[in-house]
């Protein structure tokens, strides 16, 4: 139950940075050396021009925290060497509950 709720935190905290903080335009303008990168609407604009499906991975609440649980998942997974379907319950799981938490505090 610990492990889930890390992993729960953690996710939400990545969230969180994303999306209301300057850390996206910070790594746009650090990944792709451009300077007109200003907020995440930019970098976004400027990431659709390559790969629409990147940019809307990328924009969207939901989507990116489905590919974040997965990913914490097994990240916790494998530091507390839990089983195999811990990812599977953080990427079913975690999503919704983010976005209930999200609605709340909007």
């Amino acid at each position: 139950m610990t492990e889930y709720l890390i992993g729960l935190l953690i996710t939400n905290s990545l969230l969180i940075l994303w999306f209301f903080s300057p850390l996206a335009s910070s790594l746009g303008k650090y990944i792709l050396k451009r300077n007109d990168v200003y907020m995440l609407e930019n970098l976004i604009d400027i990431i659709s021009i390559r790969s629409q499906f990147l940019a809307t991975l990328l924009s969207c609440w939901i989507c990116l925290s489905f590919w974040l649980s997965l990913i914490v998942g097994i990240v916790v997974m494998i530091i507390f060497q839990m089983e195999w379907h811990f990812p599977l319950l953080t990427y079913l799981t975690y999503p919704s509950i983010l976005y209930i938490v999200k609605q709340l505090y909007r």
